[in-house]
């Protein structure tokens, strides 16, 4: 999704909606301020990047922008960012995205990061249920692929075009939904959001939104 903050164009987006859900234990000396503090300890974060700001936090009711700092490497085409309630995930929008950052939600520092193997392409991150779901193509091929923190390995390829030999090309967005859990991903080509199905890359259900260049 692109939204058009000023001048600011904001890319990849990532928002977490839960119940007592702490972002990060913060204190003061880490975040830098008691309202940072308070601010990490709320369940609904929207975080995104910008091509002129790097990363922000933008309030999910007024879109004003809480936060920002710099991604921790040179931002690409189409970045990448995921929210699972206690980091950020980090993925530069480029031809040689290969390197999954860990960053402090409130800060921007780098806690770990994560080599992928190589691919042409990757943009779209999402959170769901532990795992971390990186939509990545070429010419020849669409896949997810499932990446678990708790290992740092890839754990599961969803092959996107073999399971729907009829698919349009997913490219730029990717989010997931829970009850039922589900990924959705946007297309380079229909103008429609797909509902994939997580464990098997099937799609379930399509509907257009009638925009263009549609990130994040």
């Amino acid at each position: 999704m692109v939204i058009r903050y000023g001048v600011s164009i904001l890319l990849g987006i990532s928002l977490l909606v839960g119940a007592g859900v702490p972002a990060i234990e913060a204190s003061a000396a880490d975040s830098g301020s008691s309202k940072d503090v308070l601010r990490a300890l709320q369940p609904h974060r929207l975080f995104a990047t910008s091509a002129n700001l790097g990363i922000v936090e933008i309030d999910p009711s007024t879109g004003a922008v809480l936060n920002s700092f710099s991604a921790p490497v040179n931002q690409g085409v189409s970045d990448g960012l995921a929210y699972d309630g206690t980091y950020l995930y980090f993925l530069s929008g480029s031809w040689a995205s290969n390197t999954l950052y860990v960053l402090n939600p409130n800060t921007g520092s780098v806690v770990a990061t994560y080599p992928l193997p190589a691919n042409s392409f990757r943009n779209g991150v999402a959170h769901l249920n532990g795992l971390i779901y990186i939509l990545e193509s070429s010419v020849l091929s669409q896949d997810i692929i499932v990446f678990d923190p708790s290992s740092g390995k890839v754990v599961k390829t969803l092959d996107i075009d073999g399971a729907n030999p009829e698919s349009p090309r997913i490219s730029g967005g990717l989010a997931s939904l829970t009850g039922p859990d589900a990924l959705l991903a946007t297309t380079s080509s229909t103008n429609e959001i797909l509902e994939i199905d997580p464990a098997t890359g099937v799609i379930v259900s399509r509907f257009s939104h009638n925009r263009s260049a549609v990130l994040g």
